[in-house]
């Protein structure tokens, strides 16, 4: 990401999107990012956008709702709908 202002270029797309969840976790995780500073800037710019912290404020994506049923429990961890 060097001389980048996110992953693929200066522009936000769906490459920071799909890896940024990725990266996040990390605040809570025993992982020191910051040998990586580049990866630490980029994931702060992720951070203070708007969209995300709207997203964010949803509610905690890294566990299952709450409100899901066995049935689709099973299938999002890839335990049922086999065709």
């Amino acid at each position: 990401m060097k001389g980048r202002q996110f992953v693929i270029g200066d522009e936000y797309t769906i490459a920071d999107m799909a890896i940024y969840p990725w990266i996040d976790p990390y605040t809570k995780a025993p992982l020191d990012l910051t040998p990586y500073a580049e990866v630490v800037r980029w994931r702060a710019a992720i951070q203070a956008r708007p969209a995300t912290k709207r997203a964010y404020a949803q509610g905690d994506f890294n566990q299952p709702s709450a409100e899901m049923s066995e049935e689709q429990r099973k299938i999002l961890f890839g335990q049922g709908a086999k065709r």
